[in-house]
Parts: C-alpha cells; sequence; structure tokens
C-alpha cells in the first residue's frame, strides 16, 4: 500500500531528540488532520465546531441584550409601581384647604409668648 501523510509525518517528527523538533512537528502533532495542519500552518477546527472567540463573544452579546432588556423592564416596573402610589395616596389622601379642619393638627396661640401648656 501507499503511504498515508499521517505516517510519514509522524515518522519524520519522531526521527528528531525531544525537544529539537521543528515546531510544526510540536504544533501539528495532536490535530486530528495533520496534512491541513501542516498546509494551514495551524489546527483546523472540528468538523462544524464553533471557535472560542467566536462563542465567547456570543454569550458575551447576549448577557449584554438580556442585561439591557432587564434594565429597561426594571425602570418601567419602577415608574408604574411609582404612578400607582401616587394614585393611591392622591384618591385617600386628598389635600383640599377645606379639609384642614378635620385635622390632629390644633393651631394653639399659646406659644407666642414661649410659653407652652
Amino acid at each position: 500500500g501507499a503511504l498515508e501523510f499521517a505516517t510519514v509525518f509522524k515518522a519524520i517528527c519522531a526521527g528528531f531528540l525531544t525537544g529539537t523538533e521543528p515546531a510544526i512537528c510540536q504544533k501539528c502533532s495532536t490535530c486530528r488532520d495533520e496534512h491541513k495542519c501542516v498546509v494551514e500552518g495551524r489546527c483546523a477546527s472540528s468538523d462544524g465546531a464553533v471557535s472560542t472567540s467566536t462563542f465567547a463573544s456570543t454569550i458575551f452579546s447576549l448577557c449584554l441584550f438580556f442585561g439591557c432588556v432587564g434594565l429597561i423592564q426594571w425602570k418601567r416596573a419602577q415608574a408604574q409601581m411609582r404612578d400607582q402610589v401616587k394614585g393611591i395616596l392622591a384618591e385617600y389622601m386628598p389635600l383640599d384647604e377645606d379639609k384642614i379642619d378635620s385635622t390632629a393638627i390644633v393651631d394653639d396661640d399659646d406659644d407666642i409668648d414661649g410659653q407652652f401648656t
């Protein structure tokens, strides 16, 4: 049979002493497709795999997107809550001028000369 590239590549790299082999032997010895690694100068990614940088940037983008959506929703809920509280206070605590007499505050003029009772 014919010799395959992987067999020849491993045999050539095995002929060097440890630590003296070319960088391409160290770089491509763990790759699945050694021929492609030697031709391109780097290990090709696995079939259908996503690179680490693409994966990390996608995760970061998704976190940023959902963070922004969450912040907008939180601000919206705070504004709705504030409007509801203002409505409840306006309904139960009217501040009309004719209702001042019904409060518990009594306006005595005893403290004008500095004497308290």
